[in-house]
């Protein structure tokens, strides 16, 4: 069980992702397009980045000061990690939802809970901005 990271991170596909017949209604899981975002949204690579990701996004709210009298908003650096964070975020999530599918198969992306809750932060996110 010495598996080194760069071993872990390389692994290709988990072995227990599950996809429906349909993503949106209109595409098999033998169509290009959609099996481009499987292989991306199972690659170990891809599972790797969300998590870093996470962790900065964590460090930068962690370091955040409040802006300074007179400074724009553009001008203040975590409001531009905030949205590079953000757009991150909604690319993970259209891409497990163009893999998975939305909602009306089993095994789609708002059937798993913890999807449910990175669609409503993702979403609420960007009705903030």
């Amino acid at each position: 069980m010495n598996r080194t990271l760069v071993e872990f991170i390389r692994k290709k596909k988990s072995s227990n992702k599950v996809y429906g017949n349909r993503s949106l209604c209109c595409l098999s899981t033998t169509n290009k397009f959609r099996a481009f975002f499987m292989n991306i949204s199972s690659a170990g690579l891809f599972n790797a980045f969300i998590i870093i990701t996470i962790l900065l996004n964590s460090i930068v709210l962690a370091l955040e000061e409040p802006p300074k009298p007179g400074m724009k908003k553009e001008e203040h650096l975590q409001e531009t990690m905030e949205i590079a964070f953000l757009v991150i975020y909604t690319g993970e999530m259209f891409i497990k939802i163009i893999a998975m599918g939305f909602l009306l198969e089993p095994d789609t992306y708002l059937r798993d809970p913890w999807n449910i809750l990175d669609f409503l932060v993702v979403v609420s996110s960007w009705g903030s901005h």
